[in-house]
């Protein structure tokens, strides 16, 4: 099978325009926005406009996503069962491991790792 050629253009930014949003509601003041500012000892003054950031996430979320969906394709996980398999896997084996390391070397402590 021709991966690149099976692979959805729709899944992809569906997928990296929910992660945009969740990513905006995990960090607001209704959930961890507000932690997450005391735990970097910042305000939201001294971090600025986001723009910047905003753009670098939303090119992360996207080459995310195009890998995710690779993933899905070739291995032909469709089901929304082994679609959160592809993910928790993802997450646990990269995200968290990396994010570990950042953490561990720069002495962020565990409540900002855990944000």
């Amino acid at each position: 099978m021709d991966v690149l050629s099976t692979m959805g253009v729709y899944p992809v930014l569906v997928a990296a325009v929910a992660g945009m949003v969740l990513g905006a509601l995990w960090y607001s003041p209704l959930l961890f926005g507000d932690q997450w500012l005391r735990a970097i000892g910042k305000s939201q003054a001294e971090l600025g406009a986001p723009l910047q950031a905003m753009l670098g996430s939303m090119f992360a979320a996207l080459i995310a996503a195009v890998a995710v969906e690779y993933l899905v394709v070739a291995t032909e996980s469709y089901s929304l069962l082994s679609g959160a398999t592809i993910g928790a896997l993802l997450g646990v084996a990269i995200v968290a491991t990396s994010m570990l390391s950042d953490a561990l070397f720069s002495g962020w402590g565990w409540r900002l790792y855990l944000i």
